[in-house]
């Protein structure tokens, strides 16, 4: 650390228009900066390190900048570093968990302020992203994608290997803006890399629409998710998903796993007094399809007082049944009662109003 070594007798170093690569351990993924510049300057407190790339990682490159500043006194580093219109669904590919469970394709932009020690540990990290509008492609089994007006996103981390704190971030989107805080948890293996990353976020007055629109949303109360997202072994844990509006509310676990063509699914859940207008929001496509088309274009209004769904699909499965439009065995339960039921039951009969009924569906 510090100025050992070849630095310790060089005064200035100007590269212009090199080639860089960086390497993400954490996520065993290589960024190429095509284009770089890079400055070093010595000072009498210690040194200093200048560059600015364009990062290429899939679509148009994104811009770079960053700044080192070393302390020999100190024994310490602080870097800033700005990116601008980087598109996480671009980088995505280069990082499981993220191609699987969500694709944020919306330009961002922000700063990052890091602190570490002389042996390179970091002590702090602290930043803002700001997005712009953009959509979420979530899996097209789960639902269309959902559109996204702007954002802003401040992450904070004081002390190596301490979570990442979520703070005073919101998101825009169907006309409301949903606050957004909580915590991430890097959880590293013997060797010391980074091998998962738990999760534990809340968003609070959500609009909700996965129909990738925003004619209609649903306002929620509570959106909470807490899981983990594992790396090497390709595979998101969620512990408890929670969507809450007043006392009506869904909650499910589930476990998703890697596979060439599809995802594995393996959840199970359950619904409470869930109005007909957020069942329609929220119910997954692959998800009793034919009901759930049934559902959307018949009920007016009603109330599922109380329901309970499973679902499981092995990897790879879930893409043959698409190819298919069959089903596989044992694939998909689902019960539900419902109540204070308007429906166009039949096209050419008055509507059907105050109906109550159960169903079930494997």
């Amino acid at each position: 650390g510090g100025e050992t070594g070849t630095l310790s007798k060089l005064e200035e170093v100007r590269l212009s228009r090199g080639t860089l690569k960086l390497y993400d351990e954490a996520n065993d993924a290589t960024w190429v900066a095509p284009r770089a510049d890079l400055a070093f300057r010595r000072t009498e407190s210690g040194f200093v390190i200048a560059a600015k790339a364009d990062v290429a990682s899939g679509g148009d490159p994104w811009k770079m900048e960053a700044s080192v500043t070393y302390r020999k006194h100190q024994k310490n580093f602080t870097a800033n570093v700005a990116i601008e219109n980087l598109i996480p669904a671009n980088v995505a590919d280069e990082i499981y968990a993220f191609s699987q469970f969500a694709r944020l394709n919306t330009p961002m932009s922000g700063n990052f302020e890091i602190d570490a020690d002389e042996g390179g540990g970091l002590t702090r990290i602290e930043g803002q992203v700001f997005a712009a509008a953009g959509q979420v492609n979530l899996p097209e089994y789960l639902a269309n994608p959902i559109i996204i007006d702007e954002g802003t996103l401040r992450i904070r981390q004081v002390g190596s290997g301490k979570p990442f704190e979520i703070l005073e971030s919101s998101i825009l989107m169907g006309g409301s803006r949903a606050d957004l805080k909580g915590t991430i948890f890097p959880q590293k293996g013997e060797d010391g890399r980074v091998t998962a990353y738990g999760i534990d976020l809340t968003a609070s007055n959500v609009s909700v629409d996965t129909q990738g629109t925003v004619k209609d949303p649903v306002f929620v109360d509570r959106v909470s998710f807490k899981g983990s997202f594992a790396i090497e072994a390709q595979r998101v844990d969620i512990e408890d998903l929670v969507v809450m509006a007043g006392s009506a509310g869904v909650r499910l676990r589930g476990v998703i796993t890697g596979g060439e063509q599809s995802a594995g699914i393996k959840a199970a859940g359950r619904l409470r007094d869930v109005n007909s207008a957020l069942l329609k929001k929220l119910w997954p496509p692959i998800l009793a399809p034919k009901t759930r088309g049934w559902i959307n274009e018949n009920v007016v209004s009603g109330v599922v007082s109380d329901g309970l769904f499973e679902i499981n699909f092995a990897p790879d499965e879930l893409a043959k049944a698409q190819r298919e439009k069959i089903l596989p065995k044992n694939a998909v339960d689902l019960t539900f009662s419902m109540r204070d039921v308007r429906t166009r039951y039949f096209k050419d009969l008055p509507v059907l109003q105050g109906a109550s009924g159960n169903a079930a569906l494997k």
